[in-house]
Protein backbone atom coordinates (compact mmCIF):
# COMPACT_ATOMS: atom_id res chain seq x y z
CA UNK A 1 0.00 0.00 0.00
CA UNK A 2 1.58 3.30 -1.10
CA UNK A 3 0.13 6.77 0.00
CA UNK A 4 1.36 10.53 -0.13
CA UNK A 5 0.34 14.08 -0.40
CA UNK A 6 0.97 17.71 0.16
CA UNK A 7 0.89 20.74 -2.15
CA UNK A 8 -0.16 21.69 -5.74
CA UNK A 9 0.59 24.53 -7.63
CA UNK A 10 -1.93 24.38 -10.49
CA UNK A 11 -0.88 26.37 -13.71
CA UNK A 12 -4.10 27.51 -14.99
CA UNK A 13 -3.99 28.49 -18.74
CA UNK A 14 -6.95 30.73 -20.95
CA UNK A 15 -7.66 29.03 -23.93
CA UNK A 16 -7.39 32.03 -26.45
CA UNK A 17 -9.32 31.61 -29.90
CA UNK A 18 -8.95 34.03 -33.25
CA UNK A 19 -12.28 35.54 -34.30
CA UNK A 20 -12.53 37.60 -37.39
CA UNK A 21 -12.93 41.19 -37.34
CA UNK A 22 -13.46 41.90 -41.06
CA UNK A 23 -10.20 43.31 -41.59
CA UNK A 24 -8.06 41.44 -39.75
CA UNK A 25 -7.57 38.71 -37.09
CA UNK A 26 -8.35 39.50 -32.92
CA UNK A 27 -6.75 36.86 -30.14
CA UNK A 28 -9.80 37.03 -26.84
CA UNK A 29 -10.34 34.38 -24.47
CA UNK A 30 -13.04 31.97 -25.04
CA UNK A 31 -16.37 32.72 -23.96
CA UNK A 32 -19.36 30.78 -24.80
CA UNK A 33 -21.92 32.95 -23.87
CA UNK A 34 -19.98 35.87 -25.91
CA UNK A 35 -18.40 34.10 -29.17
CA UNK A 36 -20.58 32.74 -31.59
CA UNK A 37 -19.04 29.39 -33.14
CA UNK A 38 -19.14 31.22 -36.89
CA UNK A 39 -16.90 33.75 -36.00
CA UNK A 40 -14.07 31.41 -34.71
CA UNK A 41 -11.71 31.25 -37.51
CA UNK A 42 -9.14 29.01 -35.48
CA UNK A 43 -7.55 28.97 -32.14
CA UNK A 44 -4.28 30.50 -30.63
CA UNK A 45 -0.55 28.92 -29.95
CA UNK A 46 -0.21 27.67 -26.42
CA UNK A 47 2.79 29.97 -25.96
CA UNK A 48 0.70 32.72 -26.64
CA UNK A 49 -1.98 31.54 -23.82
CA UNK A 50 0.51 30.47 -21.82
CA UNK A 51 2.14 34.23 -21.02
CA UNK A 52 -1.45 35.03 -19.59
CA UNK A 53 -1.30 32.39 -17.13
CA UNK A 54 -2.04 32.39 -13.45
CA UNK A 55 -1.54 30.11 -10.47
CA UNK A 56 -4.14 28.22 -8.20
CA UNK A 57 -2.46 26.67 -5.07
CA UNK A 58 -4.04 23.17 -3.25
CA UNK A 59 -3.08 20.24 -1.78
CA UNK A 60 -2.74 16.61 -3.32
CA UNK A 61 -3.63 13.24 -1.85
CA UNK A 62 -2.58 9.97 -3.39
CA UNK A 63 -3.40 6.39 -2.51
CA UNK A 64 -2.66 3.02 -4.51
CA UNK A 65 -1.06 0.14 -4.48
CA UNK A 66 2.74 -1.32 -5.29
CA UNK A 67 3.73 -4.60 -6.90
CA UNK A 68 7.41 -4.72 -7.18
CA UNK A 69 9.26 -7.44 -8.52
CA UNK A 70 13.32 -8.58 -8.23
CA UNK A 71 14.86 -11.38 -10.02
CA UNK A 72 17.80 -10.29 -8.52
CA UNK A 73 18.80 -8.95 -5.19
CA UNK A 74 20.21 -5.96 -7.13
CA UNK A 75 17.39 -4.80 -9.85
CA UNK A 76 13.68 -4.11 -9.13
CA UNK A 77 10.89 -3.87 -11.41
CA UNK A 78 7.62 -2.74 -10.72
CA UNK A 79 4.44 -1.62 -11.03
CA UNK A 80 1.72 0.77 -9.15
CA UNK A 81 -1.57 2.11 -9.59
CA UNK A 82 -3.35 4.80 -7.54
CA UNK A 83 -5.60 7.44 -7.56
CA UNK A 84 -4.86 10.88 -6.58
CA UNK A 85 -7.35 13.40 -5.56
CA UNK A 86 -6.34 17.55 -5.90
CA UNK A 87 -8.29 20.11 -4.30
CA UNK A 88 -7.49 23.89 -5.28
CA UNK A 89 -8.14 27.35 -3.63
CA UNK A 90 -9.96 28.24 -6.17
CA UNK A 91 -12.66 26.95 -9.01
CA UNK A 92 -11.13 26.28 -12.38
CA UNK A 93 -12.24 26.87 -15.48
CA UNK A 94 -12.86 24.34 -17.62
CA UNK A 95 -13.60 25.36 -21.01
CA UNK A 96 -15.65 22.10 -21.62
CA UNK A 97 -17.13 21.38 -18.26
CA UNK A 98 -20.70 22.65 -17.33
CA UNK A 99 -20.17 23.13 -14.36
CA UNK A 100 -16.20 24.08 -12.91
CA UNK A 101 -14.97 22.63 -10.17
CA UNK A 102 -11.88 22.86 -7.28
CA UNK A 103 -11.57 19.27 -6.53
CA UNK A 104 -10.31 16.89 -9.22
CA UNK A 105 -9.81 12.90 -9.24
CA UNK A 106 -7.30 11.42 -11.40
CA UNK A 107 -6.49 7.48 -12.38
CA UNK A 108 -2.72 7.19 -12.20
CA UNK A 109 -0.13 4.04 -13.10
CA UNK A 110 3.47 3.85 -13.29
CA UNK A 111 5.85 1.32 -14.37
CA UNK A 112 9.38 1.52 -12.78
CA UNK A 113 12.15 -0.34 -12.97
CA UNK A 114 15.98 0.43 -10.76
CA UNK A 115 18.53 -0.87 -8.74
CA UNK A 116 18.43 -1.64 -4.98
CA UNK A 117 21.26 -1.05 -2.49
Amino acid sequence: FVYGGGPTIGVITPYYVRTSTGIGYNSVPFDPDKILPTDIVGDETRFYSLSKSSVAFGIHAKAGLAFEFGAFKSSIIGIEISVVTEAFTKKIILVSADQNTWIFFSPSFSFFLGFRN
